[in-house]
């Protein structure tokens, strides 16, 4: 589209140079499709890395919604993408958005025609500025990239968040230049339009009178000032969590997610372990079977000391979510509360076997050992989360306790003071 001459058919010599020119772009496509066959290639290493716990979290999120719902809801998306960023009311930080199932709801349907010929309108422009304004090209070029940039979530591959506003940062950037081009080539031939009237008004013998360049200049100091004020109560709002889950649950009171890490917000931020319990029943009765919020419910009764309530809770979230290590972990810990030895060892182990660098989980089980008399396995567990967490002082002064245990007091001096100087340190 930058090239200084595109007038030119396939069979151009030049048309050839710039597909060269494109390869090394083209080929990163690629990248795509091996990523998901990646571990059958052996692009990937044998452990688990970040990237590859992003890639599979990124599978089961795409089996949350079919292909089909998902293409179809973006339609109406793309459309109130589109109006945030010339109207940017009711933010969210997690919309509760209706999912569509049939193109011929008639919001699916008028979405899919004006982002027909929205698109449409780009490709016009792009012809027309081969015999008209070469800057047609550039708002072409800010349609384009709109599209292009958002198809990578926007298109026919599930995420379980249907609409997140930071998708927009990067395309934002493609209708930013096609308005702000399209406006000041209106604005040229509003003035040029102005200065051959005045031309042919001052022929007749009329006063001369300038162009009406202040009104434009006016109406966006005005549109600056009032989007500024609007920033900066949206910034008001994200100041904190509780605020800004808040807003959420005030917007979208049926969201479930919002309720529960409202819940969350208010349980770490202020330590108000009602509020924070009627918030994740809520959430509950939006969405029985959310994990999550069944963790966070145990994790508060436990704090209150109701531990049969914990308990329950914590197997609900593991019969919904096996591969939970939290859960398994905090319903460990709730075991060993109520002395059943036995059940919470083999809720550490499971944690363990989930996610073997879980130092939490080795902790727990090493302190547990350790009560028991079991010192060699008490020592075992706690070396390997402080491998795993080398800043984990409550780690050393339990190691150290071990070895006490044993008689060798010279190593639990040792282990003790390292504990009480990382403990200094983090203070």
């Amino acid at each position: 589209m930058f090239f200084s001459d595109s007038r030119f058919t396939i069979h151009d010599s030049r048309f050839k140079k710039r597909v060269l020119f494109l390869i090394p772009f083209l080929l990163t496509m690629l990248i795509i499709p091996l990523s998901f066959i990646g571990p059958e290639l052996n692009i990937y290493k044998p452990e688990i890395s970040i990237g590859e716990e992003i890639r599979q979290g990124q599978l089961k999120e795409a089996t949350i919604l079919s292909r089909h719902a998902y293409s179809l809801t973006q339609f109406r998306i793309l459309v109130t993408y589109i109006r945030l960023l010339f109207f940017p009311i009711n933010l969210n930080i997690n919309y509760d958005y209706p999912i569509f199932s049939s193109f011929l709801n008639p919001e699916v349907f008028l979405a899919f025609m004006f982002l027909l010929i929205f698109f449409a309108f780009g490709i016009y422009l792009f012809y027309a500025s081969r015999v008209t304004h070469c800057a047609l090209r550039l708002v072409a070029f800010g349609i384009f990239w709109f599209f292009v940039t958002l198809s990578v979530e926007s298109s026919v591959i599930p995420i379980k968040d249907v609409i997140f506003e930071h998708r927009l940062y990067l395309p934002s950037v493609g209708l930013i230049i096609a308005f702000s081009t399209g406006l000041f080539l209106t604005l040229q031939r509003v003035i040029s339009t102005t200065v051959r009237q005045n031309d042919r008004t001052t022929e007749w013998g009329s006063s001369f009178s300038f162009p009406p360049i202040d009104l434009p200049l006016y109406c966006a100091v005005a549109l600056i000032i009032f989007l500024s004020i609007t920033t900066y109560q949206r910034n008001v709002i994200w100041q904190d969590r509780v605020s800004l889950w808040k807003d959420v649950v005030y917007k979208s009171p049926n969201n479930a997610k919002g309720h529960n890490n409202l819940g969350v917000a208010i349980y770490l931020a202020k330590g108000l372990l009602d509020e924070a319990i009627k918030h994740y029943q809520i959430a509950l009765k939006i969405k029985p079977d959310y994990p999550e919020a069944h963790y966070n419910l145990g994790n508060v009764y436990r704090n209150k000391g109701w531990l049969d309530k914990a308990i329950e809770h914590y197997q609900i979230a593991i019969r919904l979510k096996p591969d939970y290590p939290e859960t398994h972990n905090n319903l460990g810990i709730a075991y060993s509360q109520k002395n059943r030895t036995d059940k919470a060892i083999e809720h550490y182990q499971i944690a363990i076997r989930l996610r073997p660098d879980y130092p939490e989980a080795y902790y727990n089980l090493g302190i547990l050992y350790k009560n028991n008399g079991m010192l060699d396995e008490a020592i075992t567990c706690l070396q390997i989360a402080i491998r795993l967490k080398p800043d984990y002082s409550e780690a050393y002064y339990y190691l150290g306790e071990a070895y006490y245990a044993k008689g060798w007091n010279d190593k639990a001096m040792e282990y003790y003071n390292i504990a009480r100087r990382l403990k200094a340190d983090q203070k």
